[in-house]
C-alpha cells in the first residue's frame, strides 16, 4: 500500500511539473503573439527600438507572469 502511495506521489509531482511547463510554454507564445503585433506598430529610424521588445517568464508567489518590455531609454 506504501508502494502505491508512492507511486501516486511520485506521479503527482510529474503531473505538477508537467503543468507548470505547459503553463510556461502557453505563456510565452502568447507573449510572442503580443510582440508580433506591437513591432510592426512601432516607430521606425534606426530599427534599434522594434528591435529590442523582448518577453520573460517571471515566477513570483508561487504565481507566473510574462514581463514584455522594451529597455530603449526613448520606448518610455
Amino acid at each position: 500500500m506504501a508502494d502505491e502511495f508512492t507511486e501516486l506521489a511520485n506521479s503527482l509531482r510529474a503531473f505538477k511539473n508537467g503543468l507548470h511547463d505547459a503553463q510556461m510554454l502557453f505563456g510565452v507564445k502568447q507573449a510572442n503573439k503580443f510582440i508580433a503585433l506591437v513591432k510592426p506598430r512601432t516607430p521606425v529610424d534606426t530599427g534599434a527600438l522594434r528591435k529590442s521588445w523582448q518577453a520573460r517568464p517571471i515566477e513570483r508567489n508561487g504565481g507566473l507572469y510574462l514581463q514584455i518590455q522594451n529597455e530603449r531609454d526613448y520606448a518610455t
